[in-house]
């Protein structure tokens, strides 16, 4: 017999032992009382729960490209309304408004830690434009990039 056939036929073995288990624990737990019902419910993975874990791997690894909502949707199998609904219920915030919080605390990070002028910066967060970076800054933080730099340099110096 073939080595391949030997492994598909473990690997669909295991499938159906897999799924007996399943079948059998899931007639044990409808049995229990109540509480154990519960407790199987609160483990039991939330399918959502997943793509949005799935979804904030996916921006974090794209931070620096153009990010649609559309996008990162269909990334995770999802309309882009329906996404949109579940991100805010789950992250608290708009999916603009999360994507941008998260560039900005990358930007503050970026301009104590380096040397970068704020242009790379603002191209490696994504920015196509240093201008908008720049306002974007300024309305998280209520100061400019350059002043902030200035600012955490005068702190290294102090200690």
């Amino acid at each position: 017999m073939e080595y391949s056939r030997v492994i598909a036929s473990a690997d669909l073995l295991k499938l159906i032992v897999e799924n007996c288990l399943k079948k059998h624990l899931n007639f044990v737990v409808i049995k229990d009382n109540n509480e154990a019902k519960e407790q199987a419910k609160a483990r039991q993975p939330n399918p959502h729960e997943a793509k949005m874990k799935k979804a904030l791997r996916y921006i974090e690894a794209h931070l620096s490209e153009e990010l649609r909502l559309e996008d990162v949707a269909a990334k995770v199998y999802l309309s882009p309304y329906y996404f949109s609904k579940l991100f805010k219920k789950y992250q608290g915030v708009g999916f603009n408004v999360w994507v941008n919080q998260q560039r900005m605390a990358n930007a503050k990070e970026m301009l104590q830690h380096s040397d970068w002028s704020i242009a790379s910066i603002a191209k490696n967060l994504g920015f196509s434009q240093t201008s908008y970076f720049c306002k974007v800054f300024r309305q998280t933080y209520n100061v400019t990039p350059q002043v902030f730099r200035s600012l955490a340099v005068e702190q290294r110096n102090m200690e």
